[in-house]
């Protein structure tokens, strides 16, 4: 019998404020077919992580493998129709992820700042001008720390063991 798994899919902050940082070395793609991201793969990680809905079409599978043969990529992890990537972070990454997890936005340097509203801009994000006033230092705005336990991919994805009764 196949796994079957169950997700929790709750909307984070870390596809607004990390994806973007990490996009700037990876070449991300199929953007619609992104579930989540994590900041965390088990919670006492550093490892950023993007939950996919997988495809067999042929661009998704050359995507797939551009993705793998990337040096900041360590692994993935397959979940039926789903696929969670595993990255890296670069030096500059984990600082800027160190200050968003302590809630402090404005603290992240100016390169990574311009990456996010560059981001929700090109996304066309509603509350984009909302963004950019949390990560300027004179935006007036803020944003508290991300809730660790949504962040962390382990807590959000569930394996479920069906037993039969046989008795």
């Amino acid at each position: 019998m196949k796994p079957i798994f169950k997700f929790d899919i709750v909307p984070n902050k870390s596809k607004t404020y990390m994806l973007p940082l990490l996009m700037k070395h990876v070449d991300i793609d199929f953007y619609n077919h992104i579930q989540n991201t994590y900041l965390s793969f088990e919670g006492d990680d550093d490892m950023f992580c993007i939950l996919y809905n997988w495809s067999s079409i042929e661009s998704f599978l050359t995507y797939e493998g551009k993705i793998m043969e990337h040096p900041m990529y360590v692994g993935h992890v397959d979940y039926g129709d789903k696929v969670l990537y595993k990255f890296q972070l670069t030096h500059e990454i984990r600082k800027s992820r160190k200050l968003f997890i302590e809630g402090n936005l404005k603290g992240i340097q100016q390169e990574h700042k311009d990456l996010i509203i560059k981001h929700v801009n090109d996304r066309g994000f509603r509350n984009a001008d909302r963004i950019r006033r949390i990560v300027q230092t004179d935006g007036g705005l803020v944003s508290g720390p991300p809730d660790m336990l949504s962040e962390t991919s382990q807590t959000q994805i569930n394996q479920l063991i069906i037993k039969p009764d046989f008795e």
